[in-house]
């Protein structure tokens, strides 16, 4: 089982801050293979390919080595986004990347953003979003507004072959992508703002969507290490009852789901 979402960085609204020892026994004691890891700092920094370089390094240096999966940053409007990204994918090996489009000020179906889906597309990597860090009842008056949903729907139907993982959306705001976007396998997501959903509810959300396509994010350190392993089981998922996805991908030859 892979874990989709760690955060490295310093987030400027509260303290947290990784601990690479905490982690490492987390994943050992929930039998967690690798770990997919952003940097958060990309979605602050005015070069965000800073927060590249730091992921990268960070990793190189951790305790768990390759069981880190590093997913960058882009500003796909920033001059000489295209060398940062083609550095990050051929000499950091980075396999994703997570787009701060809310912090960046962008829209996702900008034109000016065609050559960089193109070469996405091209070279099949994975995106992801974080479409809010806190929950907005108790987020800092500096921070940003979420991720339009719109947006991510029109850019989900606009890109059906991108493959991407939605992290931190609501039940409702998923239901709303899943019937928008019926026939789209390329969408995974988490639940960890799954909030005030009757269970049966959540359990319907995943035999509807399949749950291959279901992932477990533990958003750590932002929440306790746990808590996205007891929101799968408390619909019934366990990990040893997955078939495998993403076949070849993180690892060459060999096949590794997320969960």
């Amino acid at each position: 089982m892979i874990d989709t979402l760690v955060i490295l960085g310093h987030w400027p609204f509260r303290k947290v801050g990784l601990d690479f020892n905490y982690l490492e026994e987390k994943m050992k004691e929930n039998k967690i293979e690798k770990a997919i890891i952003i940097n958060v700092n990309g979605a602050f920094y005015r070069d965000v390919h800073d927060s590249n370089i730091e992921l990268f390094q960070a990793v190189k240096k951790s305790i768990l080595g390759d069981k880190l999966i590093p997913f960058g940053t882009i500003n796909p409007l920033f001059p000489g986004w295209k060398d940062d990204l083609l550095e990050a994918i051929e000499s950091f090996n980075f396999k994703g990347f997570n787009l701060f489009p809310n912090y960046h000020k962008y829209s996702l179906l900008d034109p000016r953003l065609e050559d960089f889906w193109e070469i996405i597309r091209a070279k099949k990597i994975f995106i992801s979003f974080v479409i809010k860090f806190e929950d907005p009842r108790q987020r800092h008056y500096l921070d940003v507004s979420d991720i339009p949903e719109s947006e991510i729907i029109d850019f989900l139907r606009k890109y059906p072959d991108i493959k991407v993982i939605i992290h931190n959306i609501s039940y409702r705001s998923a239901l709303d992508i899943v019937f928008s976007n019926p026939y789209n396998n390329n969408i995974f997501f988490d639940m960890n703002f799954f909030y005030d959903v009757p269970i049966g509810e959540t359990i319907k959300f995943v035999d509807m969507v399949g749950k291959e396509r279901i992932v477990f994010a533990s958003f750590y350190p932002f929440r306790y290490y746990t808590v996205g392993l007891w929101k799968l089981k408390e619909v019934g998922i366990e990990p040893a009852n997955f078939g495998k996805c993403f076949e070849n991908f993180f690892e060459g030859g060999e096949s590794h789901g997320f969960i």
